[in-house]
């Protein structure tokens, strides 16, 4: 039946995992890819299978990274190609009833084949995926404004998107860009200003910029730290947040000199 296939797609996959885990990559590629062909017969019987889709871009991607890890970026690049196609596919087919969970899948992706073409020396190619992976991230923040999450889960691809331009001479574009992702943050902290993941990010985009910027670094080091200030003093702390704030008063010390 439909549902142990999709089963069977799970438990494979869980396979995949533990074979990679265990540095047998050669059988985890086979594995993922046998994996894949299952989940792809039962997305075709039944496309709302719950995360059965997810699994089919799961083996691709767990192939591309393997692949990427071992420097091939050819190779790479085919399993994140072909993961962006599932997820093209995915977003047109209207049988579908969560495509709005595969707005996320298209920015990383497309993002990410941009970072892999420039490793690759495509420079013309990557430039183009940058551009596309902009739009795509641009259009899922604005597809649906009462959903924050849109924007929270898009802030690494802004920051890979502005970093790219600011490297290969767009500055200002660069700038321009996570100025203009900044301003969305405030305008949703001062509609709440405890939404405490609206504040983090917000100070994340202020590092990134003070981290770009070519004249005003310490000024949006200053306005981020201010922000952890704030809020660190009204909440605990998570590890890694601690070790953001501790960061980021390092850089701003380094720019006050």
């Amino acid at each position: 039946s439909v549902s142990n296939k999709a089963e069977l797609a799970r438990l494979k996959l869980i396979k995949g995992w533990l074979l990679n885990g265990a540095n047998e990559f050669p059988k985890a590629i086979e594995n993922y890819l046998e994996t894949a062909e299952i989940a792809q017969d039962v997305y075709k019987k039944d496309p709302n299978i719950e995360q059965n889709f997810e699994r089919i871009l799961a083996c691709y991607e767990k192939i591309a990274v393997i692949y990427e890890n071992a420097n091939d970026y050819e190779k790479a690049f085919e399993n994140y190609e072909i993961a962006k196609n599932w997820v093209e596919n995915g977003l047109q087919n209207k049988e579908m009833s969560n495509r709005e969970i595969l707005s996320d899948f298209q920015c990383f992706y497309t993002v990410y084949l941009g970072k892999l073409s420039g490793k690759r020396g495509k420079i013309s190619e990557a430039d183009s995926y940058f551009k596309n992976g902009e739009i795509a991230c641009r259009k899922n923040v604005t597809q649906d404004e009462n959903n924050e999450e849109n924007i929270f889960e898009s802030l690494p691809f802004f920051f890979d998107i502005a970093e790219y331009y600011v490297l290969n001479g767009e500055y200002q574009r660069g700038i321009n860009h996570l100025q203009e992702l900044s301003k969305k943050l405030q305008i949703i902290l001062d509609e709440n200003e405890t939404d405490l993941t609206a504040a983090f990010c917000l100070a994340e985009t202020l590092e990134k910029l003070g981290d770009l910027s070519k004249t005003d670094s310490a000024e949006f080091y200053e306005k981020s730290s201010l922000i952890w200030q704030k809020y660190s003093l009204k909440n605990s702390l998570l590890p890694d947040e601690t070790e953001k704030m501790n960061r980021l008063q390092l850089k701003l010390s380094a720019n006050l000199k």
